[in-house]
């Protein structure tokens, strides 16, 4: 059995953590759909605007995810753990070391934090699913209006056919 000792200092911090993770994978989600609605109406600017909301949000989790792993390591300290190992604790591992009147709450933020990224990642599973059926679309448009020709078709950088031709070789004579 492990020792139960009296609630970590920072514990109620680690609660606000979780509370403001929770929020920004539920705006993610948001913003996931809102990618998922730019798609579907073929908004390339408003797709832009969207996809630039999701690397603000997705670099501002990886930094709460590093304020996350310095606070779990300092509770994790105060329980007597040794450093380091604070941030590899689960939920159920940390329940354990709390007092009962801490564990509820623990928990409840916890199964909102899980719900919350379950969603997002759902959201995420739905986009990569569009986008690659979108992007086969394209690639079956794309062969089906290509001339037939015997030399291979490539596109310049503007999107104009150029045929690809063999490799040019000069002979400079000095």
């Amino acid at each position: 059995m492990v020792k139960q000792v009296s609630e970590p200092t920072r514990f109620n911090d680690l609660l606000r953590l979780m509370d403001g993770l929770c929020a920004l994978h539920v705006e993610l989600e948001r913003i996931i759909v809102a990618k998922l609605e730019a798609m579907r109406r073929a908004d390339t600017a408003g797709m832009q605007t969207v996809v630039e909301r999701e690397q603000v949000l997705t670099a501002r989790l990886g930094e709460r995810e590093g304020l996350r792993k310095q606070l779990m390591d300092a509770i994790g300290v105060e329980l007597g753990l040794p450093r380091g190992e604070g941030r590899r604790m689960t939920v159920s591992r940390l329940a354990a070391r709390l007092p009962e009147s801490s564990r509820p709450a623990l928990w409840q933020r916890a199964d909102a934090l899980r719900r919350a990224i379950a969603g997002a990642a759902q959201a995420n599973r739905v986009a990569a699913v569009a986008a690659r059926t979108l992007i086969h679309h394209m690639q079956w448009v794309i062969a089906a209006v290509r001339p037939a020709c015997d030399a291979p078709i490539t596109y310049s950088k503007r999107g104009q056919m150029v045929p690809s031709g063999g490799t040019m070789l000069l002979e400079t004579v000095g």
